[in-house]
């Protein structure tokens, strides 16, 4: 490719992550050096993508900024210079990240034109010229049209399965006598032009010609073609300066892609080999870098920058797409064996650094977050044998804490082995709170909070029916302070008047199908465990037990006192099953509830700034499959924890810890005659062409249900919560 800028009168982009150009430099620097002068001369433009290729609506928006920022870097001491012109990674866009190129920055972004119109009436002549693209923040950035159907089409000549002939009958199709038009002719892989991975070193031609014997022949017709020039995006935006605005994201669509609907994001979320376990295991490394930053500023910086870096490098490359597809067994087996190093890495620092914290009793408790922490904390405490016989309770700064128990062990003698314990504490931003463990020999008063009555517990902010012959589903969530309706809950059949919709709809349910196509759920008669009011001052956990074919689950609501918030944790223990897909959490929304004509839905796909889509007029269907082989159209990023359904007074929220297990959301929704359809669904396994994911053993899921008076920073502090808690530091 170099070698044709040389051979003609014409310029290139050339797109490469930061790391991979660090590989070529180790195994070739004069291609270094040819790439550098050409592009300083103004043949060739490099366009940026990040460090590593990875796919940004389904990473948190830090890590995908210092993919950025860390890629710049990288470019600047190589080349000498940093690109002004962003590739987004496999086409795979959300309005959230236009913020993130624009702070890095870029000037110009490169997206797929076929799949972000199609739910867009854009004119057929935006196409052919830049655009000014505003992202969910309001940042603006030139956008430059890439094309599915003309790279796919330039891939089919290159490869001698379409004639010169009918190429150009096609890209002269996008020749206008009247303007000027711009059209991006190639905008895919570089590495597949003469190699075809998996293939062997050369691909089998056809006949005698080769790819790059193709390409030369066509850009030798368009030297005698005058009305063709050859140049680079960058030179595009200055020949045709952006006019229009324009936004990208549908509610039906919020993360476009490249090429057709059976290649989706969904691939590189919960499909792959065991991609909700590798993402989850990312997520977590994540959580940890945030609680090792905030402890190394806290005392004075005993981890070095560098060692920080490295860990920010290490996070970013393991969240590469590339080990979310199609890989070899030996760079796979060398990407987890990464993962386990980069997580020893994280734990001996943060406990280096929790050696630090001054422990004056038991433990400390530090609020990294910028708000003052008012929420739900649990954590595990073990007791020597014979230390504690009788009931415990926790002391913050000299002050007795509304303390709750639960999973209790016991050693043989009696005394506390072990114990869950969960507290309510007050920190301010930024603050600590010394903690001491103490023996109450009463049990605490008990406060008349709650009742219970034919499966239906009350407490002053929550209303929970449950449905033992239907598995413990949800028969109704109702937040009273909030709004009179429930929530979720069943629909009863015939609740819709519409025979496509006249099934009963549960929620707080699973479903998994198997690649047999056998279909399970925990839809089975089961009992109600038994359990006490007794105290239980912070929530009430209440636990189903349910057999299915496959194995057992076991699901526990837990039921808040002083929060419209129920939390519903799975404990899957499950035969060998290959899934289709699975399923859980479903929520069932009452159409009643909701003001129709402001429903919306607010989530993260990989920026700082969330985004929110309108569900009046649209049809919404992600959870649909594509074929038999592709089980979802789309999912949602929930890059920060969380997604939201509202109206302009009120609100519901489904949260989710993923690097305890990795999670996507999937939406449905439909008009119906005087009414709507609406569900969420909380997906851990779907499937696609790289799907290879095997469940076996235990596996667990935590949700948390909350309600809201439209106060999506709410939902935002409390998913911080949950995501990545207090800093709990034990006396040595």
């Amino acid at each position: 490719m170099l070698d044709l800028l040389d051979d003609f009168n014409v310029k290139f982009g050339f797109e490469f992550p930061a790391s991979t150009l660090e590989i070529i430099n180790n195994i070739d620097t004069d291609f270094i050096d040819s790439l550098k002068r050409k592009w300083k001369k103004g043949k060739c433009e490099v366009i940026g993508s990040g460090y590593s290729q990875s796919i940004f609506p389904l990473i948190p928006a830090k890590v995908n900024y210092m993919n950025l920022v860390l890629g710049n870097r990288s470019y600047q001491k190589l080349l000498g210079s940093v690109p002004k012109t962003a590739y987004v990674n496999e086409q795979a866009f959300s309005s959230g990240i236009v913020e993130l190129y624009v702070k890095a920055g870029f000037e110009n972004i490169i997206m797929d034109w076929d799949n972000a119109r199609k739910f867009k009436n854009f004119p057929n002549e935006y196409v052919y010229a830049p655009k000014r693209l505003v992202g969910a923040d309001g940042s603006k950035i030139n956008l430059i049209w890439n094309s599915t159907i003309s790279f796919q089409k330039f891939q089919r000549y290159s490869q001698g399965t379409l004639t010169l002939e009918n190429y150009l009958k096609y890209l002269f199709t996008h020749l206008s006598n009247e303007e000027d038009h711009s059209f991006l002719l190639y905008a895919y892989d570089l590495e597949i032009f003469d190699y075809m991975p998996g293939h062997g070193d050369l691909h089998e031609h056809k006949d005698e010609f080769t790819d790059f014997e193709r390409i030369r022949g066509l850009f030798e017709f368009f030297e005698e073609d005058e009305r063709v020039e050859i140049t680079t995006p960058g030179e595009i935006v200055e020949k045709f300066p952006p006019t229009n605005q324009i936004q990208l994201g549908t509610a039906e669509y919020p993360i476009p892609c490249k090429k057709q609907y059976k290649y989706n994001v969904t691939r590189w979320a919960v499909c792959g080999r065991e991609n909700s376990r590798i993402n989850g295991q990312c997520y977590e490394i994540f959580q940890k870098l945030q609680n090792i930053i905030f402890l190394n500023e806290l005392v004075s910086s005993s981890i070095r920058k560098v060692e920080i870096d490295k860990i920010w490098l290490n996070l970013i490359n393991l969240w590469s797409s590339d080990f979310r597809t199609h890989t070899t067994d030996k760079k796979y087996t060398k990407f987890r064996n990464h993962i386990g190093y980069t997580l020893e890495f994280c734990d001996n620092a943060l406990q280096q650094l929790k050696n630090s914290i001054n422990v004056e009793d038991d433990f400390v408790l530090i609020n990294p977050h910028g708000f003052t922490w008012k929420y739900p904390f649990e954590f595990k405490y073990q007791f020597k044998h014979g230390e504690v016989r009788e009931n415990i309770s926790i002391i913050l700064d000299g002050k007795e804490a509304v303390t709750q128990l639960e999973e209790q062990e016991f050693y043989h003698d009696g005394s506390l082995r072990s114990v869950k314990i969960i507290i309510e504490p007050i920190i301010k931003s930024k603050s600590s709170v010394q903690g001491k463990i103490i023996s109450k020999t009463n049990e605490n008063e008990l406060i008349i909070h709650s009742k219970n009555k034919n499966d239906i517990l009350e407490t002053p902010e929550v209303a929970l029916t449950l449905l033992p012959d239907k598995g413990g589903s949800i028969g109704q969530l109702k937040f009273p302070n909030i709004a009179e309706e429930f929530f979720i809950g069943e629909l009863e059949h015939g609740f819709y008047n519409d025979i496509m919709y006249s099934p009963d709809w549960y929620s707080g349910h699973t479903v998994i199908y198997e690649r047999s196509t056998k279909k399970h759920t925990d839809l089975e008669t089961t009992k109600l465990n038994s359990f006490s009011l007794d105290n239980t001052p912070i929530r009430i956990p209440v636990t189903f037990k349910i057999n299915i074919p496959i194995g057992i689950i076991q699901k526990t609501y837990y039921v808040y006192v002083n929060q419209p918030r129920i939390d519903l944790n799975y404990h899957f223990s499950l035969n060998d099953i290959f899934p289709l897909y699975f399923r859980a959490g479903i929520a069932t929304f009452n159409p009643n509830c909701f003001d129709k004509e402001k429903l919306k839905y607010t989530t993260n796909n990989g920026g700082y700034e969330y985004e929110t889509y309108n569900l009046k007029g649209r049809l919404v269907k992600h959870d649909e499959p594509v074929s038999l082989n592709v089980s979802s159209h789309q999912c949602l990023g929930a890059t920060e924890g969380w997604v939201g359904i509202s109206d302009d007074e009120k609100g519901f929220a489904i949260l989710n810890n993923k690097a305890k297990q990795y999670s996507v959301p999937l939406l449905h929704y439909e008009e119906l005659k005087d009414s709507y359809f609406l569900r969420l669904y909380t997906s851990i396994s779907e499937m696609d062409d790289t799907t290879e994911t095997f469940l076996k053993g235990h596996n667990n899921l935590s949700l948390t249900f909350l309600g809201h008076k439209n106060d999506i920073n709410e939902v935002i502090k409390t998913s911080k919560s949950i995501n990545n808690g207090l800093i709990i530091c034990f006396k040595e």
